[in-house]
């Protein structure tokens, strides 16, 4: 090995662990100094290792002060109970509320007792934009909520045809709209035939009293329109 390649380890090792040393110093203020000892005591018994194995134990405590801080960072989705729609790590997880994750939105329960009790025959208990804001009424009913605009609302999962066709067959005969698709032709075309619901008559007070995520995965206010195949040309 040539003189100069032996320092590439060692250099490799003071940059990586400076690094995660900095990343940390970004949350925390004493533990960026635990992963630089750790990584300078790692250095250390490299560069006094007299003997392979010796050397082997002090390559495992570098590792190791290199991996703590993303084996650490790797974890916090699971110690905060995160379920983000959009997959996210860091210590900024473990002091957020959680809210925003894919069916940690709040359903809103007159809203979803209403539809239970007039779905009927229905397939859907109702239509929406996107999976953020079926997911809760997914989660807390079991039951079929249709998202048009696929994962994002951004999605045109199902055109205007077949949309159509399902609330002429029954299958559908709700849609909440949270004021923003990408499908933009049902949006259009439900708030155009569609009979709203007052708010009131599931115990809201105005048409945007739901509670729901918007297509961006944001908290976000909808409207519940009703639908019937007499409104299928």
């Amino acid at each position: 090995m040539k003189h100069w390649q032996a320092w590439l380890l060692p250099i490799a090792i003071v940059v990586t662990t400076g690094l995660q040393a900095w990343y940390v110093s970004l949350y925390y203020q004493w533990q960026p100094f635990l992963v630089i000892a750790a990584g300078l005591l790692g250095l250390i018994l490299l560069f006094i290792g007299r003997t392979k194995a010796w050397r082997k134990t002090a390559l495992g405590v570098a590792i190791a002060a290199i991996m703590a801080a993303p084996a650490f960072w790797s974890l916090t989705p699971t110690i905060a109970g995160s379920s983000a729609g959009i997959p996210s790590a860091g210590p900024s997880l473990l002091s957020s509320s959680g809210n925003g994750g894919l069916g940690n939105g709040t359903a809103d329960s007159g809203l979803l007792k209403y539809v239970e009790k007039h779905q009927g025959n229905a397939k859907y208990l109702f239509a929406t934009s996107n999976a953020s804001t079926a997911a809760p009424y997914i989660i807390k009913s079991g039951k079929a909520v249709m998202a048009i605009g696929g994962f994002n609302g951004t999605d045109p999962a199902i055109t205007l045809k077949q949309f159509k066709a399902l609330v002429k067959k029954g299958d559908m005969k709700y849609y909440l709209s949270s004021g923003r698709s990408g499908n933009s032709k049902i949006e259009a075309w439900v708030t155009k035939v569609g009979k709203k619901v007052a708010a009131s008559q599931y115990g809201g007070t105005s048409s945007s009293s739901t509670q729901g995520f918007g297509s961006r995965g944001g908290m976000g206010g909808g409207t519940l329109y009703e639908l019937d195949a007499s409104m299928v040309k």
